[in-house]
């Protein structure tokens, strides 16, 4: 909601033609991006890309819950450097 008096102004991401095929944002990978005032950082590579198991019979280790920490603490970390999560 715009305060009384005040006409904000948006810039969007996309052409003025919608952007049929989508939108870029960085054009390499390499590209450093951020989100509200965060400083740039480049993309994140996370050393727990999958996590072994996967199947509903698969048994609750504590191999396996290390490794769904490891992973769920390097996207915290990669959503606070980008500034999606303070």
């Amino acid at each position: 909601m715009a305060l009384p008096g005040v006409n904000p102004t948006y810039e969007y991401i996309g052409n003025q033609n919608g952007a049929a095929d989508g939108s870029i944002v960085g054009q390499t990978s390499a590209a450093l991006l951020s989100f509200w005032g965060a400083t740039p950082s480049v993309r994140v590579a996370f050393s727990a890309a999958s996590v072994s198991g996967g199947t509903s019979a698969t048994i609750v280790t504590s191999a396996l819950v290390d490794e769904l920490k490891t992973l769920v603490n390097e996207i915290r970390a990669a959503m606070v450097s980008m500034g999606l999560k303070a």
